[in-house]
């Protein structure tokens, strides 16, 4: 479409002075209370490194639930629990069985990744 057309439709016209007044709002909202960024993620390879960890000192199959508490506190920070989730949940299938499910939300290292 040239330039031409689109300025001359009216309904271009309409949704430009919203648009602007919509920019103009969030610009003042910004101002009043501006938002700062959040801190980056652990890597999802440290989480997973982290759990392994916890499985293999752990005495028996353990719940995620504790599996995530006990990576929070090796590492003295917290951990996102879709994390934990994920880690313990794609290790279980796939070719890197490094977990394995007992029932659900029940793990423990698979006998293959025990050293």
């Amino acid at each position: 479409m040239e330039l031409n057309g689109a300025l001359s439709n009216p309904r271009v016209q309409v949704e430009l002075k919203r648009l602007g007044t919509t920019r103009d709002r969030l610009a003042t909202r910004a101002k009043k209370a501006p938002r700062h960024a959040r801190p980056l993620t652990m890597r999802q390879g440290v989480v997973l490194e982290t759990v392994t960890l916890v499985l293999e000192h752990a005495e028996g199959p353990m719940r995620a639930r504790a599996i995530h508490r006990r990576a929070e506190q090796l590492l003295g920070q917290g951990v996102r629990w879709p994390s934990v989730r994920e880690a313990v949940s794609a290790h279980t299938i796939g070719l890197d069985r490094r977990f394995r499910r007992l029932e659900r939300g029940m793990y423990e290292l698979s006998k293959d990744s025990r050293g």
